[in-house]
């Protein structure tokens, strides 16, 4: 058996494996270059570009033959697609005897079909819709009371100021935000609330009164 024959038949060994690993989506060939116009020596996956056994390289591959490698030329990867519309990345590698001849190569036609249609869902999934999607900053707590103080403490420190140099006309307006907050929505939100701008209660309910009141007539 030939150098040649017997590198091509270990690569044959290894390309059910290939095929299986890289998916039905991704077809594997050993081209024989010695013989273009039959050069498909083996074939697995061929689904992709429907080729079969005794079949021709591509007309690529003819322009690479014509045109010559470079010394130090292992592979080339490009895309293209077929003439069903299936777009294809190519990745040939060249295969070279002891004398650093040409002799054949091992192409991966991945058949990109089904994973730009996953990038194309994803992208819509993620694209920014503009006025239709606002983006926020959202608080994913275990405990309520976690996110109503983290709410409470927020909004008290709006205004930039010591709660004691509060004005009635600034806690009135940090408890409109957190009214619109929905703060007072949980149980214990008035205590709460009461506690760290250092008023009352009845106050509180004083200030919701005066807020909802205002609301209402305009």
């Amino acid at each position: 058996m030939g150098e040649k024959e017997l590198l091509f038949r270990n690569i044959q060994t290894l390309m059910e494996t290939l095929g299986r690993l890289l998916g039905e989506d991704c077809e594997v060939v050993l081209h024989d270059f010695d013989h273009p116009e039959r050069s498909i020596v083996a074939i697995i996956n061929n689904r992709v570009t429907n080729r079969q056994v005794g079949d021709p390289i591509s007309e690529y591959a003819w322009k690479v033959l014509r045109r010559g490698l470079e010394e130090n030329e292992h592979a080339i990867v490009y895309r293209t697609y077929t003439k069903e519309g299936k777009r294809i990345r190519s990745t040939n590698v060249f295969l070279r005897d002891a004398g650093d001849r040409v002799v054949g190569c091992v192409s991966f036609n991945q058949d990109l079909s089904r994973l730009e249609w996953v990038r194309g869902w994803v992208d819509s999934f993620l694209r920014d819709d503009g006025d239709s999607v606002d983006e926020v900053a959202d608080e994913f707590a275990h405990d309520v009371m976690a996110i109503l103080n983290k709410m409470v403490e927020q909004t008290i420190a709006g205004p930039g100021k010591e709660i004691h140099r509060l004005t009635k006309d600034e806690k009135l307006m940090i408890i409109e935000e957190l009214d619109e907050k929905g703060a007072f929505l949980i149980k214990g939100a008035v205590d709460l609330i009461a506690s760290q701008l250092g008023v009352s209660r009845y106050t509180i309910y004083n200030y919701l009164d005066e807020i909802r009141a205002k609301n209402r007539m305009m």
